[in-house]
């Protein structure tokens, strides 16, 4: 159970990173939302948070 809850968290970060990289900023934005449920102290997942916000024209929430 743990180790699925493991692999979750990275899986999440990684494929919202991956549809950033594909340009699918909706997408991407919704995987990092479930990542910042999971993890909402992590700075990667804080960081990425905010590059996808920004992609989106949402500065003001990315900051």
């Amino acid at each position: 159970m743990i180790e699925r809850e493991e692999t979750g968290k990275v899986n999440n970060n990684n494929f919202a990173a991956l549809m950033r990289r594909m340009q699918n900023f909706n997408a991407a934005e919704y995987f990092i939302k479930r990542y910042q449920e999971i993890e909402p102290d992590c700075i990667s997942g804080k960081n990425t948070y905010g590059t996808i916000l920004s992609d989106l024209g949402k500065n003001g929430q990315a900051i």
